[in-house]
């Protein structure tokens, strides 16, 4: 996962899809980026099924590497289609990458770190960490528990790597 906060996204955006042409390089297909705007107008079992036929069907045609873009804008109850995806030992397909971007926006959750833009890199972690646990069980604290969230964050948040901003980019 890569994060950053909104002044770092566009080097975020690029530096995954820079990653995800790095890892799809010796596939038959190339990568494919799921967008964010995929998501605004539905439900949270069409947006999963949405996900699921997407990741499905690319990594069956030979693609072994996405970038799922904001992270934060897919319906709490829909992130449930990572479980698979980002399981270590059962994962429907080895030798793939689901490389997810997350932009973390300051709230009340962020107290204990006032100063997002220089975080030191022993914070990573427990920032995304946080974020998302505020956000998934906020977005949906009747299908998101505790326990499904801990579940999914063991899975997608086991290396996380927060993206400063560059200005000169190559994209």
């Amino acid at each position: 996962m890569l994060a950053s906060n909104a002044d770092a996204n566009p080097t975020m955006q690029c530096l995954a899809s820079k990653l995800a042409d790095i890892y799809s390089h010796n596939c038959s297909q190339p990568k494919f980026v799921v967008p964010e705007n995929e998501f605004k107008h539905l439900s949270p079992e069409s947006a999963k099924v949405l996900l699921d036929n997407k990741i499905l069907s690319k990594f069956q045609a030979g693609s072994c590497a996405s970038v799922v873009r904001h992270f934060e804008l897919i319906p709490p109850a829909a992130t449930k289609v990572f479980y698979q995806f980002c399981e270590n030992d059962n994962a429907p397909y080895k030798n793939t990458a689901v490389i997810l971007t997350l932009q973390v926006e300051p709230g009340d959750w962020s107290k204990p770190y006032p100063n997002l833009d220089n975080l030191l890199p022993k914070f990573w972690d427990r920032v995304v960490d946080d974020f998302l646990t505020h956000t998934l069980a906020t977005g949906d604290p009747f299908v998101m528990t505790t326990d499904m969230i801990g579940a999914l964050l063991s899975r997608i948040t086991p290396s996380v790597v927060w993206v400063g901003r560059e200005n000169d980019l190559n994209c």
